[in-house]
């Protein structure tokens, strides 16, 4: 292998081939091409030829070195040097190269001084600067668009083209009551959207989530643990297998522990789990996940899936699958908090109310959706994390005894929660598949067509058929890329590019105003799939409408084991029954609505009438309370503490707003009817307090009570004496056309100024004073801003 050559030959050799070039270069210039271009076409073919060939170099040259010289990506392209494409002639070259001259001398110059750092630090007259640690700011946790993948490092890298059913990841089975072997079979059921037969693995740890008795310590009220300090005890980060195999010794000694995940999703397909948080009664731990040998923590099963230790977690739905599909972990014997909120009818659900509720501890939720992909985890987001387990196994204490206070023998609470918390550990992970030709799918162009029923795409043909196929590119990609698919285009971008249906770059990026670097890249590859959509969209097929059963929503397929738990669930949320109280007659019209009628040639009955009508608030039960004089005899409401009451089936005013659930919906709200088009209003409801006094009104009644009094020259009333107030006499009242001049002799009596009555003019001369006349000046237009 040839040594390479020292730095003088190689500036020798660099020199002579430019000043090789540059002789050449001369010699052309003086030469009168536009002559010969005259005398022979195929000579001029040839320099255009050339040129454009020189030009496309220069070009690339250009954006080669800019993204070198600036450090921005495709600087070039963003700023727009073109020499090459879009002129005419000479002429057009020559203006081209001047427009963007300035950017090229910019380049240049990035180049020229990035090579005088680097001889300057290579003849060591300047030391390389050593980077410092990095300061983390809150803006950082989220634009975190240039760190490595995580997932090109794993021992397993994810796989995105999967077709075959998913596989648990387990390699053993903890606690079993059904061996592994026979845990891992195939089974058939019915997709819920395609309502196709499909087979998937049974749910390893099925028959032992079935088979579980909570303890019951779980259903027995004790005073809750207070948790421990939470700055006096750091947490412990676990990043190695000694520390791993360390944490689950110690968390086998446990009853409870408090379980929780943070979550990636931008810069990956199906996503990953970044970190986990476990906290017993004593420690906290944080778990690193994104290290390549991730899938070691299965032991972690030791535990999770030990039925004599309960695990509490806060919103668990998607933690099962995301603990299935990463790190093949199972729970048995779950509580989750959110079903405890919904069965206590909270206003909110989330757990940032929770521990501000139980805790007095206020999360930071500007960091929920960081880039939990950082490493190092810098402080802030690390106690983020640890927050939200520290004090859960608190919460779960004081729930419990709510729980167990509110319930009885015909609606037990407790086991509503007991039994969604099963229900959710029961769930199974699958492999995301993408149909292209039915968009069937969890990522499929059937779902997003559904929510564009009416908009302009629906009753273009060609506009159809490139959102399918835009669609379909999007997905492909992101799959290749392991990048999520609003990370390739968004999908309100994914709707400019398919109203626009660009033909060239310059149309597409003007469509997608922020283009990721994969489809800039893919840019050529994206326009050719959107020309050749748009020529099959002619005689494509028309697009969907709304009535078209195949975008009617797919019914739900009950199966035994979901129409038992349905039934055998408690009827804790139960709307109201409203009563008809539609009239036959009307004291106003008379019998005009008590028979058939005719009105401009159209019959109409009382019942064609009555029959759209419907009772939005319900009357309340008829009582000797609702008839009450509240002067006479007034009638104390109890304040009913939220939920119904087991016993009436009443709802009473909660202990937060009852209609708030968090997130904007009235589901599991007592006081809405799923089936209802409206909010109806339980009886008990409506009912108001007595028409009585509060402290502020009272104190300003006796205000103006003992004013009157003292002006009068008697005494104050008493706080119970009602006094009845003497007109306001008008014919004694002074003049405010007076008011100034009453002011003024008021005044100069007292030897006051501004003393008298109310002045209404007082503040009218308070109006900002204009600008001054501008004098002449005598400069005779010469300038002041430079000395002669």
């Amino acid at each position: 292998m040839a040594s390479p050559p020292d730095i003088p030959s190689l500036h020798s050799a660099v020199t002579s081939a430019l000043i090789s070039t540059t002789r050449t270069v001369s010699e052309l210039c003086a030469e009168d091409l536009a002559f010969h271009r005259s005398l022979d076409p195929k000579v001029g073919e040839g320099l255009d030829r050339q040129s454009a060939r020189l030009l496309n170099l220069a070009e690339r040259l250009i954006d080669s070195a800019s993204a070198g010289a600036t450090g921005k990506s495709d600087a070039g392209s963003e700023r727009g040097i073109k020499l090459s494409s879009n002129v005419d002639g000479e002429s057009g070259v020559a203006d081209a190269i001047e427009e963007n001259w300035n950017k090229i001398v910019d380049v240049v110059d990035g180049l020229l001084e990035k090579a005088d750092a680097t001889l300057d630090e290579f003849t060591g007259v300047v030391q390389p600067s050593v980077p410092s640690k990095k300061k983390w700011s809150p803006y950082d946790f989220f634009k975190t668009g240039n760190l490595t993948k995580p997932q090109l490092l794993f021992e397993h890298p994810p796989r995105n083209d999967e077709t075959t059913p998913f596989k648990p990841l387990l390699t053993s089975k903890p606690h079993a009551i059904v061996p592994l072997e026979d845990s891992l079979r195939l089974q058939s059921s019915v997709d819920e959207d395609t309502q196709e037969q499909r087979q998937h693995y049974a749910h390893p740890y099925a028959p032992e989530i079935n088979a579980y008795t909570y303890p019951t310590v779980v259903r027995t009220r004790s005073t809750p643990i207070p948790p421990t300090d939470f700055d006096a005890n750091p947490a412990t980060f676990v990043d190695t297998i000694e520390a791993l195999q360390l944490m689950v010794e110690d968390l086998k000694k446990a009853t409870e522990i408090a379980v929780d995940l943070e979550h990636h999703d931008y810069r990956s397909y199906i996503g990953m789990t970044s970190l986990m948080q476990i906290s017993t009664r004593e420690k906290d731990y944080v778990i690193d996940t994104l290290l390549p040998w991730r899938r070691q923590l299965e032991m972690l099963n030791e535990v999770f899936a030990n039925p004599e230790i309960l695990k509490v977690f806060h919103g668990s739905s998607m933690d099962m699958i995301w603990l299935q599909r990463d790190l093949g972990l199972y729970v048995v014997g779950l509580f989750d908090t959110y079903h405890g909120c919904c069965a206590l009818g909270y206003q909110r659900r989330g757990l940032d109310y929770l521990l501000l509720k139980f805790a007095n501890f206020e999360a930071q939720k500007q960091y929920q959706r960081a880039d939990w992909r950082i490493r190092p985890l810098p402080s802030e987001l690390f106690d983020y994390a640890r927050s939200d387990t520290h004090f859960l196994l608190n919460i779960y204490d004081n729930m419990r005894n709510e729980l167990i206070d509110r319930s009885t023998p015909n609606n037990d609470r407790l086991q509503y929660v007991l039994e969604n918390s099963k229900l959710e550990s029961l769930q199974r992970y699958e492999h995301p598949f993408y149909e292209e030709a039915t968009g069937n799918g969890p990522y499929g162009w059937r779902k997003a067509i559904k929510a564009m029923i009416g908009s302009s795409i629906m009753r273009d043909k060609e506009q159809f058929a490139v959102f399918r196929a835009l669609h379909a590119w999007r997905d492909k990609v992101a799959r290749e890329e392991d990048d999520s698919t609003g990370f390739i285009i968004p999908h309100h971008n994914l709707l400019a590019v398919t109203r626009a249906m660009p033909s060239d770059k310059a149309a597409l990026f003007a469509a997608l105003p922020h283009i990721s670097s994969t489809t800039r890249m893919r840019a050529d590859e994206l326009l050719a799939v959107i020309a050749k959509a748009k020529e099959e969209g002619k005689t494509g097929p028309e697009p969907k409408r709304e009535d078209d059963e195949a975008f009617a929503p797919a019914k739900h397929q009950e199966t035994e084991q979901t129409r038992a738990t349905l039934s055998e669930a408690p009827k804790i949320f139960e709307t109201p029954k409203v009563e008809d109280v539609r009239a036959t007659t009307s004291n106003f019209w008379g019998s005009t609505f008590s028979a058939a009628n005719t009105w401009n040639g159209v019959t109409t009955t009382a019942a064609a009438v009555t029959d759209r009508v419907r009772l939005a608030l319900p009357l309340p039960n008829l009582s000797a309370q609702v008839f009450a004089n509240p002067a006479e005899d007034p009638v104390e409401i109890p304040n009913m503490d939220g939920g119904a009451d087991p016993a009436t089936g009443s709802y009473g005013a909660a202990e937060d707003e009852p209609d708030a659930t968090g997130d904007g919906s009235f589901i599991n709200n007592p006081a809405y009817d799923a089936n209802a088009d409206e909010l109806s209003i339980h009886p008990t409801e409506m009912q108001q307090e007595p028409v009585m006094l509060s402290r502020k009104e009272k104190n300003r009644e006796k205000k103006k009570r003992n004013k009157s009094k003292k002006g009068s020259g008697g005494l104050p009333y008493d706080d119970d004496e009602v006094a009845e107030e003497a007109p306001f006499d008008y014919s004694t009242a002074p003049s405010m056309l007076h008011a100034r001049d009453a002011q003024d002799r008021t005044g100069a009596k007292r030897g006051k100024k501004g003393s008298g009555a109310f002045d209404p003019y007082k503040k009218a001369m308070d109006a900002p004073k204009g600008l001054g006349r501008r004098q002449k000046s005598d400069q005779g237009g010469r300038s002041r801003t430079f000395a002669s």
